[in-house]
């Protein structure tokens, strides 16, 4: 669920800050393992705790009376698999509006 707070910029464009809440559940996945400069896969989610995420997404965006851009970061809070990382990604759209 994210929050979009529109503020006019010209008529019919408009430069919008996003915030909101995400979670996300992991299905399947790999990780490559490197060791004594050997690399081996392993799963991804050795357990089932792993594979559950929540976490901010914060964002900016530029709304025209056709197309919408936004560039969006999202920031999970859990603890991502078997490689122990806090997930970030780095989204980046571009959509036409329906109407």
């Amino acid at each position: 669920m994210v929050f979009s707070y529109k503020l006019p910029v010209k008529s019919n464009e408009n430069f919008l800050i996003d915030l909101g809440l995400y979670n996300s559940f992991g299905l399947w996945g790999k990780v490559d393992r490197t060791k004594d400069l050997a690399t081996t896969k392993a799963d991804l989610y050795t357990e089932d705790f792993g594979r559950f995420d929540f976490g901010l997404i914060t964002g900016i965006g530029y709304d025209t009376q056709k197309i919408n851009y936004s560039l969006r970061v999202k920031h999970g809070y859990m603890l991502n698999g078997s490689t122990r990382d806090r997930p970030m990604a780095f989204l980046f759209t571009i959509g036409p509006k329906l109407q």
